[in-house]
C-alpha cells in the first residue's frame, strides 16, 4: 500500500518469473546481498533456469527468505 495524503493506493503485484537484480531491487538491498541470501535457500527454492527464477521459485523464494528475517 502507498500512502498519498489522506487516500491509501493498492498496488497490484503480478507473480512472474524475475531474474536476479529483479528480487533483489524488490527486497531493497544489493545484487550480491540477495545472492547471499538465496544461497541460504537454494535447497528449497531450486537454480534458477538461464536469467529466470521461474513463478513457483519466486514464490518458494518469497516464503523462505521471509522465515529467514
Amino acid at each position: 500500500m502507498v500512502k498519498d495524503g489522506n487516500v491509501t493506493k493498492e498496488r497490484i503485484f503480478v507473480l512472474r518469473p524475475l531474474t536476479h537484480k529483479q528480487l533483489a531491487q524488490m527486497y531493497g538491498v544489493s545484487w550480491l546481498t540477495f545472492q547471499n541470501w538465496i544461497k541460504r535457500v537454494e535447497n528449497e527454492v531450486g537454480k534458477k533456469t538461464g536469467h529466470f527464477y521461474h513463478v513457483p521459485q519466486v514464490r518458494k523464494s518469497f516464503s523462505s527468505l521471509e522465515c529467514q528475517s
